[in-house]
């Protein structure tokens, strides 16, 4: 019981070392995203540019043709106007970086206070290869295991159970010895010869005992026993709640995962079939086999099945990054461990 209080005191500062923990894993899960943000941008704002380019010869060639009386005013004016679209798509696509880029300097602190419109940091391209699904049984016992939230929620347990010692304490029976002393004045004349005599320890008066203190009634005592063990209780089922959705996390994200590796392999199968597509369909315009709108419309597909594998290596980044949050991964990832974490030496002194 004389220990309850220290144990309490270490449960806590326990506690709020696994809340730092799960701070950093935020921050770091937050700075990766961001950062993959930006380099999706830069790849989409660079496949904007290459489908402007294609507009550009298609106007050309539409033009030439028109000249020579093998192509319509009408082919013309839709190369124009596809032309047009691809500039709209430049604009927002450049938009849509310039904001990745200033959440992305958020999070690093790094947002100028003057210019409106700050240089968009360069980053590494997105990955075209990826390292298969881990086994779930792995990931699901590692996660159990090293989460943070798991681990807090311990400390809480065991302070629950130090203030429930505690409460125990205040209704056992109590034994206390007792040593009193005290120095009298035997003189009986006046107030003034006996303080005299006192102060000169002529007379000395001792007493000891024990004192046995045996609990009678203790309503409230009690009821803080019982306050404690409720307390007790509820933080143990908080932390089997917190098992089943870490589980329940666990197992959507890796199912997340696992559909994305899917995804993107039907997205490079479908770029693939609609890069063969609009050779073919410009081809056959070439040689008056089809309309200038089926060109278009090859093109327009094409930008879409490259938009869409762009969208699919993003979702498995992030599905990646989000698993590796759960289970422990996320740091080792990036060459850290927590004793090289600066905020480990901190905590140390």
């Amino acid at each position: 019981m004389n220990l309850a209080r220290l144990r309490q005191a270490r449960s806590a500062l326990e506690g709020s070392e696994w809340a730092l923990r799960t701070s950093i894993l935020d921050v770091l899960r937050a700075t990766e995203l961001a950062y993959w943000g930006v380099a999706f941008a830069h790849a989409e704002r660079r496949f904007r540019q290459s489908s402007l380019q294609v507009a550009e010869r298609l106007l050309e060639e539409a033009s030439e043709r028109e000249a020579v009386g093998v192509a319509t005013t009408l082919d013309v004016l839709q190369a124009r106007a596809a032309l047009a679209q691809r500039k709209d798509e430049i604009v927002r696509s450049q938009q849509s970086l310039e904001e990745a880029a200033d959440a992305l300097r958020v999070l690093l602190a790094d947002l100028p206070e003057i210019s409106p419109l700050p240089d968009v940091p360069n980053v590494t391209p997105l990955p075209q290869s990826f390292t298969p699904v881990p086994e779930f049984r792995g990931i699901l016992q590692q996660a159990l295991r090293t989460s943070p939230l798991t681990a807090r929620q311990e400390t809480l347990i065991e302070q629950r159970r130090q203030e429930r010692v505690l409460a125990r304490d205040q209704v056992r029976p109590q034994l206390d010895l007792a040593l009193t002393g005290g120095y009298l004045g035997r003189d009986r004349d006046s107030y003034t010869d006996a303080m005299g005599s006192a102060l000169d320890r002529d007379g000395t008066q001792w007493e000891v005992r024990l004192e046995l203190n045996l609990p009678w009634g203790f309503r409230s005592q009690r009821a803080q026993v019982r306050q404690s063990e409720r307390r007790l209780e509820q933080e143990e089922l908080r932390l089997v709640r917190l098992e089943q959705d870490l589980l329940e996390q666990v197992r959507r994200q890796w199912r997340r995962l696992s559909s994305s590796h899917e995804r993107l392999e039907t997205a490079n199968v479908v770029l693939e079939l609609q890069q063969l597509a609009f050779e073919q369909e410009t081809l056959r315009y070439e040689a008056g086999l089809t309309t200038f709108r089926a060109v278009l419309e090859a093109q327009r597909d094409l930008d879409n099945a490259q938009i869409s594998q762009l969208n699919a290596i993003l979702e498995l980044l992030s599905a990646e990054v989000d698993l590796l949050y759960l289970n422990g991964g996320l740091l080792p990832r990036h060459g850290f461990t927590w004793d090289t974490l600066p905020h480990e030496a901190d905590t140390s002194r």
